[in-house]
């Protein structure tokens, strides 16, 4: 039962037990579980958090929109954050909200959050100038690499406009030029489309 569920992700001892806790409650609505998946963000092992947000992220409905920006403005962890700034920006994009993620990536000095942060922008076309902007500026490997598949996920987005084709051929194109291997495997399977 959905009690019983949330039980066992809230308080088992073991981390391990309350990951699986986590993710069965993947069976449930996001009505009924988003309590247990809000808690579970605050959990003491970071990885409980990470499995809520993850499952977040694939289950929330834009109702929670609002509750899920407050919880990544208020989470201590980079990973969970990008997750849910992912969500908010796949529920509903804004302006506000891309600048404040954007701002986030320009504060960071870690280029693993940097990444995720990226990862998190793909959710919306508007981003695509500044993911771009770090696509060709960047000397960060994996920051090259998570813009190139951010800008292939945005060539993707169903919100994407063909006006935009002949913009992304020439990053494209400009991204290829300089020949880093994750950037050209991740350019290569847009291509390739």
């Amino acid at each position: 039962s959905l009690e019983a569920v949330k039980k066992i992700a809230s308080t088992d001892k073991d981390y391990r037990v309350r990951c699986n806790g986590v993710r069965a409650l993947s069976a449930f609505t996001f009505d009924e579980s988003q309590g247990a998946l809000f808690l579970a963000l605050g959990d003491e092992n970071i990885n409980v958090g990470i499995a809520a947000s993850e499952l977040i992220k694939n289950k929330a409905t834009v109702n929670y929109q609002k509750e899920i920006i407050e919880k990544a403005r208020a989470s201590k962890n980079w990973r969970v954050q990008a997750d849910l700034y992912e969500t908010a920006l796949a529920l509903a994009s804004t302006k506000e909200l891309i600048v404040e993620v954007e701002s986030i990536y320009s504060a960071s000095e870690n280029d693993y959050q940097k990444s995720w942060l990226l990862g998190s922008l793909s959710k919306t076309v508007d981003a695509f100038p500044f993911i771009h902007n770090e696509l060709i500026t960047s000397k960060v490997l994996v920051i090259k690499s998570s813009a190139a598949q951010a800008l292939v996920d945005i060539n993707h987005h169903a919100d994407f406009s063909s006006t935009h084709k002949k913009d992304f051929a020439s990053i494209y194109r400009q991204a290829l030029d300089d020949g880093d291997p994750g950037v050209v495997v991740s350019i290569a399977s847009a291509l390739s489309d």
